[in-house]
């Protein structure tokens, strides 16, 4: 299982492309910021909608 620790992104455009990125090179997951999920934390169905199928990937991290 590969998982990758993903780089610091300013928007959910380039957070997006971190995890699509992951996706087209076979990572099972991504761990990411807290500046990448902390947004959607009173609304996961906001994140759902933003990230579509690359949820999947998705780990919060610390």
């Amino acid at each position: 299982m590969r998982i990758g620790i993903s780089r610091i992104s300013q928007t959910s455009e380039e957070a997006y492309e971190v995890l699509a990125a992951a996706q087209r090179y076979g990572f099972e997951g991504v761990q990411l910021k807290p500046s990448q999920y902390g947004e959607f934390l009173s609304s996961p169905e906001a994140f759902q909608q933003r990230y579509g199928s690359l949820v999947s990937l998705s780990c919060g991290g610390l």
